[in-house]
């Protein structure tokens, strides 16, 4: 059964810096806000845990940069704040992530196709959900092509 049980006011924003620069490359700082709030009676089949279902703040910066060759390199930095699942899921700490992308363009020198290779989580896993299910590094290939 589906219903409007409870009375849950989010607020929030968002704030984002793109900075490019023709030596540095280009630099992306992003930074989001969320502010949850419950009053009254809590919707039992939601629980308690309301007001910290979401983290409340979450900080993203990426620096990426072309060079010769067609290749491209990038590396992104994220810090998620705290955070309690609804319902079953348990508490979950604030963690921060490092991803690396390395991409080469293939085909016209102008064109879209490209092959890259992504390592996710260079900096080690954190608990998501529950603490014993911590996401591994991942490391995997791309190909895009266009037509």
């Amino acid at each position: 059964m589906f219903q409007n049980g409870g009375d849950i006011r989010v607020d929030g924003g968002e704030i984002s810096l793109d900075w490019r620069h023709a030596t540095w490359g280009r630099f992306l700082l992003s930074y989001a806000l969320t502010d949850i709030r419950s009053s009254g009676i809590p919707d039992p089949m939601s629980g308690l845990d309301i007001d910290a279902s979401a983290p409340s703040g979450s900080l993203g910066l990426l620096w990426s940069r072309t060079m010769a060759g067609g290749l491209n390199a990038s590396l992104g930095y994220y810090h998620v704040g705290a955070m309690k699942w609804l319902g079953d899921g348990d508490s979950q700490p604030a963690y921060d992530r490092l991803d690396v992308r390395l991409a080469k363009r293939i085909g016209k020198p102008d064109g879209k196709d490209e092959i890259a290779l992504t390592l996710q989580g260079v900096n080690g896993g954190h608990p998501e959900f529950r603490p014993n299910s911590t996401p591994l590094r991942q490391v995997f290939a791309t190909l895009r092509m266009g037509w």
